[in-house]
């Protein structure tokens, strides 16, 4: 998993467009008729996020587009596991989640509805780093046993606190679940509870050339 290209659907058609590429979102970037391009997509998101909440809602299971083609996946509930986790990593009280994948903004992305206490929110108000924490959980906790994990800057977008608890989430995963776990990173928060033996240092020289 590279965490610097988790994006959640949302975000890919804010700031990406309805393909997905840098192309569609070169007006909103360099300036060019940034209000406009801002309100469309607004008013686009609107429209379309009524389809995702009755999914979400369990109101719809699919929703078809044309031609009869499904925009979406049925929406996976986080299990009670799944929520510790989450909740443990990132700090909240999370009570529930939902994780849906769909191409109700164009191009096929996930959307994440979480629960606290008092309220509930989709990726749309949630920070990069809570909805990869979401994934990141989702996937490995479901992942078979035995498997070999690359992480790549797994602690993009979270506090030292989040950091921390991510080592504590792989950790419990490597002994229960007998994975092999490999981590690129800038972070010393999230390698100074590791063994001194789990940890490699990578330097880049410089090559001098006469």
């Amino acid at each position: 998993m590279n965490f610097k290209s988790i994006i959640s659907a949302y975000d890919k058609y804010f700031y990406f467009g309805k393909d997905g590429t840098k192309a569609s979102s070169s007006k909103l970037l360099y300036g060019q008729e940034t209000g406009h391009v801002y309100n469309d997509r607004m008013r686009f998101i609107r429209r379309k996020s009524k389809q995702l909440d009755s999914v979400l809602n369990g109101d719809k299971a699919i929703i078809n587009g044309p031609y009869k083609k499904p925009q979406n996946s049925k929406s996976i509930e986080l299990s009670k596991e799944e929520i510790y986790w989450i909740s443990d990593i990132l700090g909240h009280r999370y009570s529930s989640g939902l994780i849906i994948n769909h191409k109700l903004y164009g191009t096929w992305g996930y959307s994440i509805y979480l629960n606290q206490t008092d309220f509930g929110y989709t990726e749309a108000h949630a920070g990069s780093g809570e909805f990869a924490t979401v994934l990141l959980v989702h996937d490995l906790l479901n992942i078979s046993k035995n498997s070999l994990v690359l992480l790549d800057e797994v602690e993009t977008s979270l506090h030292p606190g989040a950091q921390s608890k991510i080592t504590k989430f792989l950790l419990n995963l490597i002994i229960y679940k007998k994975l092999q776990i490999v981590i690129s990173t800038h972070s010393p928060q999230l390698v100074k509870d590791l063994p001194e033996k789990a940890i490699k240092n990578v330097y880049l020289t410089q090559q001098i050339i006469a």
